[in-house]
């Protein structure tokens, strides 16, 4: 009896959610930051593309508060991560992304860090 409560003690703890996208949204502030000599229109526009080059899913996109929050799937290597990109005006040719990436659950042995990734697909996007 003591066997099953210990692997269901360990089930429950490593397949409890780690974070959700709302969690990651409320991050801001904790990830990786990369500004950029550009409008604010198009980093907007090349940080909503990059979710998809990625092949990300989009969860959410809010232009005016200058956020997207994105998942990646469930696969052989990871349980999937949250993913929020802010995108903030500085000036008219000055806009600043932060990206925080934090994994769905305790299960995730592996990760990816979408931070980099990200950041490194606007940077392609603009060019």
């Amino acid at each position: 009896m003591k066997k099953i409560i210990s692997i269901l003690s360990f089930l429950t703890l490593f397949t409890t959610s780690c974070t959700t996208l709302e969690g990651v949204a409320n991050s801001r502030g904790s990830g990786t930051k990369a500004e950029f000599n550009k409008p604010y229109d198009q980093v907007f526009e090349a940080a909503e593309d990059s979710v998809r080059s990625l092949s990300l899913s989009l969860a959410g996109r809010d232009k005016n508060k200058g956020q997207i929050l994105a998942h990646s799937p469930l696969n052989l290597m990871t349980a999937g991560e949250n993913v929020a990109i802010w995108i903030t005006r500085n000036g008219s040719n000055s806009t600043t992304v932060e990206v925080i990436s934090k994994r769905k659950t305790y299960a995730s042995i592996l990760t990816i860090n979408w931070e980099q990734r990200v950041i490194q697909q606007i940077h392609r996007n603009l060019d």
